[in-house]
């Protein structure tokens, strides 16, 4: 599994993002390099600014494995990118 095809993906899924949007939800299914990925996206309230979040997840028999990327969009509309890492930081995923 290559790990820089899959945070492309991400990428590509974030910034596909509207982040004036209301409220985003959608589960689906998807491919990277052979290997089948649950792709969720969803928002909500972070504190006081809006939370998006883009997950791709692959069950393995032994572990599940989650890649995620995300945008927080301030009171303001100030938008900061979040990695993999800040989102683990508030408890994501």
């Amino acid at each position: 599994m290559n790990e820089s095809e899959i945070y492309s993906k991400l990428e590509e899924l974030r910034s596909d993002l509207d982040p004036t949007s209301e409220k985003v939800s959608s589960i689906a299914m998807v491919e990277i390099d052979g290997e089948s990925f649950e792709q969720r996206i969803w928002s909500e309230m972070y504190e006081n600014s809006k939370l998006f979040v883009c997950l791709l997840e692959v069950e393995k028999t032994l572990c599940t494995k989650a890649y995620c990327l995300g945008l927080l969009v301030g009171p303001d509309g100030q938008i900061k990118k979040l990695s993999t890492e800040q989102l683990w930081d508030i408890g994501i995923p």
